[in-house]
Parts: structure tokens; sequence; C-alpha cells
């Protein structure tokens, strides 16, 4: 195939990732390790959430290069109605899981109007990719060592307007691993980027570049020290050496730029990805509420009246031993300085007594869904989530009988970021325990459950929590945890496959 355009579309982010093996497994149930539908592309339609939400300690170091056959498509972003084209999609750079026996790669793709809409299809070699929702988005599948791929786009039909094209791309590591063919989320490296494709003819504004400058609490800023759309384009022409090769005509347009840039809470299509809602918006939040480091460490009971110091203390979950309710919890300076004047209580503390089986049937499938990736709760914060295909505990379980090795090993290790053997096991009763006993935290030192960070953190309208705003006041996930966080109960349930 002739590139009679390309463009290199890169996005450096902040490390963090995922491991989903097929790509139907990103449309599985959150409670079977499952994207519960989210693809991980980066578009609003996905809650602008990409694959750096879970890829964990991705260099950033590869690109995507894309050519296209007209040309017009990728040299200068502009598509014309039911044209159909050909695409050449390449993975620049690769240099993970050389050495490993899963040398895994792969891409996700989708185009979407600017209300979240798809637009246009992909044709494809079913050999090769999957396609979801009417193949207006596709999947490579993975295979082993592949670096390019080619396939179709049929644009859409006269009067779409403009769209974006959105692309995450994984180069993988193959979980490190010489001696056997496995794959995990660590490791791996990743870009992610968005290229705005006008139709001809037709007025082509960005909605994502906003008149008025934003600054959102708790965003990360772009380089240049302002707030950035994940679609801001610099142009950049990135040189010979980067691009000659493979007979790639190089149409060097644009260095995407989105290093840790704002996610936009005003944008209108995200809004109905339900992560939109400006900071303070119901009257009753306030950024400041933050604090220095609050937003990635929110900490149940702590006393705002505390007075401002050089220290800086982060704290893990709190943390009851089996069958009871008085808990602990640990806290470190990450300023080191020597000093505990400012120390948040360490316990022990009696959590609230709430009700188990509402918690593992009603509420731990919210949690799994929402907020348990590996680059969000899936660490060692106040509130941390155990689950399938994210973070597990630390302890002893037999291995399953399904793969090959047998004996013991740590969950932790085995288990951790993947779907894979240990990895598919359901939650531990060390597990259950300690995800109820991290949420119920919640409730200590609050006057009513609607104070809660449990709900004012992902509630559009409330706290900072990085952009990231998962359901309004009227939602039945927010319902359910405000249920739960009442003293709601339920007779004992079947929480399987979770």
């Amino acid at each position: 195939m002739r590139h009679l355009g390309s463009i290199a579309l890169f996005l450096l982010l902040d490390p963090s990732a995922w491991a989903f093996h097929p790509p139907a497994r990103f449309d599985q149930p959150a409670t079977e390790g499952g994207g519960a539908g989210n693809f991980f592309t980066g578009s609003p339609r996905f809650k602008r959430w990409d694959c750096s939400i879970c890829h964990i300690e991705a260099e950033g170091r590869i690109a995507a290069v894309l050519g296209s056959e007209p040309g017009d498509l990728a040299q200068r972003g502009v598509f014309d109605p039911e044209q159909v084209y050909v695409l050449g999609v390449e993975l620049y750079g690769e240099h993970r899981g050389l050495g490993s026996r899963a040398n895994i790669n792969t891409f996700i793709a989708n185009v979407e109007d600017d209300e979240g809409r798809p637009q246009g299809r992909f044709a494809f070699d079913p050999e090769v990719f999957v396609g979801f929702f009417d193949r207006s988005l596709v999947a490579a599948r993975g295979l082993e060592a592949r670096t390019s791929w080619t396939l179709e786009w049929i644009a859409p039909p006269a009067g779409t307007g403009p769209v974006a094209l959105h692309l995450a791309m994984l180069d993988g590591d193959g979980a490190g691993d010489a001696a056997a063919a496995r794959t995990d989320a660590f490791g791996d490296d990743l870009t992610v980027a968005a290229l705005r494709l006008c139709e001809a003819g037709m007025p082509c504004e960005d909605p994502l570049a906003p008149e008025e400058p934003l600054s959102p609490a708790s965003c990360r800023v772009a380089a240049a020290g302002r707030s950035g759309s994940p679609l801001a384009v610099l142009p950049f022409c990135l040189g010979l050496a980067l691009l000659a090769r493979r007979r790639l005509r190089l149409a060097c347009l644009a260095l995407l730029v989105a290093a840790g840039s704002c996610n936009d809470p005003v944008v209108p299509a995200e809004c109905p990805g339900r992560i939109c809602g400006t900071i303070g918006g119901d009257g009753d939040a306030d950024p400041d509420d933050a604090g220095p480091g609050r937003d990635a460490a929110i900490e149940p009971g702590q006393d705002a009246s505390v007075p401002a110091c050089n220290e800086d203390w982060f704290c893990g979950p709190w943390e009851a031993s089996a069958g009871s309710d008085e808990a602990t919890r640990s806290c470190v300076d990450r300023n080191e300085t020597g000093t505990s004047e400012c120390k948040p209580p360490t316990g022990p503390v009696t959590l609230p007594e709430l009700d188990m089986a509402f918690f593992r049937c009603e509420v731990e499938p919210i949690l799994d869904r929402g907020c348990s990736m590996m680059g969000c709760h899936g660490t060692n914060r106040p509130l941390r989530v155990f689950s399938r295909g994210r973070l597990r505990n630390s302890e002893v379980v037999q291995r399953v009988d399904s793969c090959l090795k047998r004996g013991e090993v740590d969950l932790a290790e085995a288990g951790s970021a993947t779907v894979m053997c240990e990895g598919w096991l359901p939650h531990t009763d060390a597990e259950w325990k300690k995800n109820f006993d991290s949420a119920r935290a919640f409730l200590m030192g609050v006057g009513s459950p609607e104070d809660s960070e449990l709900l004012r953190q992902p509630v559009v309208g409330g706290m900072p929590h990085e952009g990231v705003h998962l359901f309004d006041r009227g939602d039945a996930d927010y319902q359910t945890i405000l249920e739960w966080l009442g003293g709601a109960t339920r007779e004992e349930c079947d929480p399987w496959p979770n």
C-alpha cells in the first residue's frame, strides 16, 4: 500500500496501564475483570479515560504513525463523505517485550462527533481486528510482534460535520517474562492521540479550544503552564529522521501535546460521559477543600482545622483484622521532615457499623467499575479497591488448576493487573474485608452520609477528584452508595463471579 499522507500522533502521558488480553475483554463486566464497555481510547464517549488509567510505568517513548490513501485524511485532517480510506497504522519505536515469550502489541481506535456519537465505520480482516458498536470502533487482536496494520475507514455521510479519530496504542512487554507466555499491565509502553477530521467544505471549529481560560482545581497543567485540551495541537515538524521509513511520504502536521493536560470539565461533549461538572457548581463544594495533595489522597475524618506546616502526610486505608471493627492505618511524611506536629491520627478507631451483604452485592460492583483501575484506586490510597484484573491483595493462595504451575503463590504478585490464571480468582475473604473497611471508613467524622467523600469526590459538581466525576446525585449508583452509608441492609447474597 502506498502511504500518500502520514501524521505522527504522539501523546506523552502520566504512566499507567491495563492488561486486557483479547479485545472482547473490554466489553465484559468489571466484576469479571473487564472494561464494562469502556474501551479507553480517550474519547468523550468513554469518559476521556484512556489506557493510561491502568497501564503503569509507561515511558511514553512510542508513537502511532498514521498513513491514508487518499492522503487528505492523514495529511490535512479532511474527509470526503462516504469516501473509503485505506489506513496504515504503525507502532513507531517499539522497545518493550523484545525478549519476552509474549511480545503482544495492539491498538484501539474509534471515530465520533463532538457529541460523542460514533461516525463512519471500519472494514478489516477479521483475523487481525475485532469490531464493536457496528464497527465504529476497531481493536487489533494483539498478534505476536505486530507493529503495523492495514484497514479501511468508510467516512460518514454528507452533513455529518467534524469528527475526531481517537487512538490508543500499546507496546506490550509480555510481563517481562522470557520463560513463559503471559502478559500483565506492568512495564508496557503506550501512546494515546486524537486527530480532528473536518468534513470537506463544511465549517470545522474545534469545540475543545475554549475562548476563556479554564482552571479546574486539581488538574495537571501542560508544559506551558496553561490548562490544555486533550486535542490540543502544536504545529511541529518532526523531520525525516523520525518518519522517513517504509515508503512513507512525509506530511508531518502536528505534535499532539497533552502531557498532563486537564480534562476540561465544561466541554459539551464530555458532559454526557459524566465526568463534567464545574467545581462548586451546586454551591456546596470548594476547590480549597482539597488542600495540598488532598485530592490524590482523600482522607476520611481528617480535621480540616489542623494548621498548615511543612509536613506532607499521606495515609493509606483504614484496616481492621478479621472479625474486628477496630482499625488502624499507616501514614508517611512525603517531605521527610522528621517531625510529626501535623501527623493525622492512625488509630485505633472504631469503624462505622455498615452492612457487608449490601456492600458485597450493591456497592462493590460500582467501585469495581468506576474506581478500581490501577492508576486510580487500585493503589494504597485511603480508598483502595481490590478487584479482578486490577490490584490484588498480598496473601498466599493456591495456584489455579487451569494453569500449568502448581503450588502456592502470592496473589498480589501473580494476580495483579491480569485476568490470567490467579488474576481470574474471585475476591478472597481478606479482599472483601479490606474493601469493606476502606469504604466504610469514609463515614467517619461526617455529619450525614451526603457529606462523605465516598460521594462528594466522584459526584458531578463535587470535589475536584482529578476531574473524574462518575454520577449525578439522582443516578442509581449515587443513590445506592448513599443508602448503604445511611445504614441500608439486605439478605446475604452470592456475588459470583465477583
